[in-house]
């Protein structure tokens, strides 16, 4: 209702999301088209709530592929903690290299793609050199792995409001939420890099901030990004990092009709997206207001 005709769940525990994603395929839930990753793959001493633990390259390896056998649309791992840190701090990571390079192996002998829960540090680095699809969250990007990104075909994926909106703070613990402030100036500046990059290829999301995707383009124009680019960053260029391009993500002839409207050009104002009156989801109407 909110004008989301289709997301990616990234991680979730007894295929929940494989299930949902079905339900809706067959018509027997109401929902967003789903994109979904199955068992999120995690360290077994490393951040990653929704994330199974592993150890070895053995062990990813088979849930990579049990997850492929259950027709996950896309493989995730977490590599890194949550959360803001300060300039300079040690950023931890918790999957190696090699275990980094089979998903990414894994994933691409059935043709679908990678993403990583990453804030920065050397982790980072890994994911780009094992080739990782699409990088999450950066809150910690420096400006020598902006320059990295940008020389690679890794796309970014900005969930800014986590870091940076005060109104998310009610919602996490107190020591989290002090953090956050404490450091949300580096932060801030760190995602400025990305936005404000002519090369790198970023769209926006959320994460455990959801129904706020409209803050998200509010956000990125405040950080100097275009909001030609924020819109594109929900519609066409997340479409392509979905591989769903051909489908999805702009209005053209012989694409699905997943259509919203507002009262108003978001190009204009990205905080016309805040209010949407009408969502129809392959040629269905689900929300036609009187305006």
């Amino acid at each position: 209702m909110s004008g989301v005709t289709t997301a990616r769940c990234l991680g979730d525990r007894n295929y929940i999301d494989v299930t949902l994603r079905n339900k809706i395929r067959e018509g027997a839930v109401t929902g967003p088209d789903l994109i979904v990753c199955g068992i999120g793959m995690k360290g077994r001493h490393g951040h990653g709530f929704v994330g199974m633990p592993h150890s070895g390259v053995e062990e990813f390896r088979r849930t990579c592929r049990e997850n492929m056998f259950h027709g996950v649309d896309i493989l995730k791992m977490f590599i890194t903690p949550g959360g803001a840190v300060a300039e300079g701090d040690f950023i931890p990571y918790f999957i190696s290299y090699d275990e980094i390079k089979t998903i990414v192996d894994e994933a691409h002998q059935l043709n679908i793609k990678t993403a990583a829960h990453c804030t920065g540090g050397e982790g980072l680095n890994l994911c780009v050199k094992a080739g990782v699809d699409v990088l999450e969250h950066l809150y910690s990007v420096t400006p020598d792995q902006v320059k990295l990104i940008e020389d690679s075909d890794i796309w970014v994926d900005l969930t800014s409001g986590i870091v940076l909106d005060p109104e998310r703070e009610p919602m996490v613990p107190a020591a989290h939420a002090e953090n956050t402030r404490k450091n949300r100036e580096y932060s801030r500046s760190c995602l400025e890099n990305v936005v404000r990059s002519e090369k790198i290829r970023y769209t926006l999301g959320t994460d455990a901030y959801h129904g706020k995707l409209y803050k998200e383009l509010q956000f990125t124009v405040d950080m100097g990004g275009k909001a030609i680019d924020a819109v594109k960053g929900v519609t066409v260029n997340a479409a392509k990092m979905c591989g769903l391009d051909q489908t999805k993500g702009s209005l053209e002839k012989g694409k699905r009709a997943d259509i919203i409207a507002v009262g108003k050009n978001p190009v204009d104002d990205v905080s016309a997206l805040k209010d949407v009156f009408f969502v129809m989801k392959n040629g269905s109407v689900y929300k036609n207001e009187t305006r």
